[in-house]
């Protein structure tokens, strides 16, 4: 057997086994748009969870109001470390965007402490403090 080395080629590979897999389980699904296919099968990939496609749900105006986020140079905040690594800072950067997890912050842990709450609800309390638009990734701790 030949193995695929290459990244790009393993990742469109990973995808072809995704849809042969919901045309399997599935027969007949069918995604409302391309981006929200995208979106599920990307969290299918991540997580190998196919019950993304019947419990994630995308407002008609999510995409739209990410997208402009983006193009404004918003923070993008996680709740973990895990996911700021799963983030691409390459695009981020040409965008001119920021990613911050606040987490372990020290300022965070002192206001978790203080109010009794944990390190990820201090954190977002924070991060509302901070000028501009923001973006949430937020796991389900």
């Amino acid at each position: 057997m030949e193995y695929i080395k290459d990244p790009k080629m393993i990742e469109t590979r990973s995808f072809e086994i995704i849809q042969g897999i919901i045309d399997d389980i599935r027969p007949g699904y069918k995604f409302k748009n391309e981006i929200e296919e995208k979106i599920i099968k990307r969290c299918i990939h991540t997580s190998a969870d196919f019950e993304y496609l019947d419990i994630l749900k995308i407002s008609e105006t999510a995409v739209d109001k990410i997208i402009d986020a983006l193009k404004n140079k918003c923070t993008i905040y996680t709740d973990t470390n895990m996911a700021l690594s799963g983030i691409n800072k390459t695009r981020l950067n040409a965008l001119g965007c920021e990613y911050k997890c606040l987490v372990a912050d020290e300022r965070t842990k002192e206001l978790a402490k203080e109010k009794g709450i944990t390190r990820s609800m201090a954190a977002v309390e924070l991060a509302m403090k901070d000028e501009g638009r923001k973006i949430f990734v937020l796991g389900n701790a």
